[in-house]
């Protein structure tokens, strides 16, 4: 089996870094179960890197983004030859393919 590499692009690492900001303002503990959510999701990205499936946007499917739930949010990736890009890490109810479109 082939290994992967895990990466998040710039705009993922903003996403994680402002959805912990609002939750250590609201509260504390939240941010830590969001952090175990993120892990835990990116472990089982990288065990398995097909088990997310393909977008619903038929237009970010066409991309080959897939979606994993970590939580109440969603990771948004693809998968490169051996390296899996992380785009963006948003929270559910967002409307992301609008903001990835």
């Amino acid at each position: 089996m082939k290994k992967h590499e895990l990466r998040y692009l710039p705009s993922a690492e903003r996403d994680i870094a402002e959805a912990i900001e609002y939750l250590m303002q609201e509260e504390p503990s939240a941010a830590l179960i969001f952090l175990d959510a993120i892990d835990h999701a990116a472990l089982q990205i990288l065990e398995f890197p097909e088990t997310g499936p393909l977008s619903r946007d038929k237009r970010l499917a066409a991309k080959g983004y897939r979606i994993m739930i970590a939580g109440s949010y969603i990771m948004i990736y693809t998968i490169r030859d051996s390296i899996v890009w992380v785009l963006r890490v948003l929270h559910s109810k967002r409307n992301y393919p609008a903001l990835l479109l």
